[in-house]
């Protein structure tokens, strides 16, 4: 008697299912995120498919990304005013080791736009790849 397709189809999903849960506990979950951006640049160096469909740039663009959060996390912020009430004026630096960063709406802005196109291209990758 031949096995039903559709029982070995569920099987093989499920099987899927739980190696890639097995693969995201117990590799990826406990790497660091500068490991994580290495293991993806040596994919695409390996895999000609992921090679092909990743951005040139993705990897350098995902360090920035690591380095602005490691710089977020790490240094404090200064908040100062400028003025008296009611027409004070606010405004935040963020004081790192190597320089002050002005956290003005344009910073704001141009790091949201980076944080949302990365997020675009490794999704793109992630559905390429299913």
């Amino acid at each position: 008697m031949l096995p039903n397709v559709k029982d070995a189809s569920a099987n093989i999903k499920t099987l899927m299912d739980d190696r890639r849960g097995c693969f995201q506990q117990l590799i990826l979950d406990p790497m660091r995120f500068y490991s994580k951006i290495q293991l993806l640049q040596d994919l695409g160096k390996s895999i000609p498919l992921i090679a092909k469909e990743m951005q040139p740039n993705l990897v350098s663009r995902l360090h920035q990304i690591r380095i602005t959060r490691n710089r977020f996390a790490h240094y404090p912020i200064r908040f100062d005013v400028r003025g008296k009430p009611p027409k004070h004026k606010w405004s935040a630096t963020l004081i790192c080791k190597d320089e002050e960063i002005a956290l003005t709406s344009k910073y704001i802005f141009v790091s949201s736009v980076q944080f949302t196109e990365v997020s675009y291209e490794l999704t793109r990758l992630l559905v390429m790849l299913r």
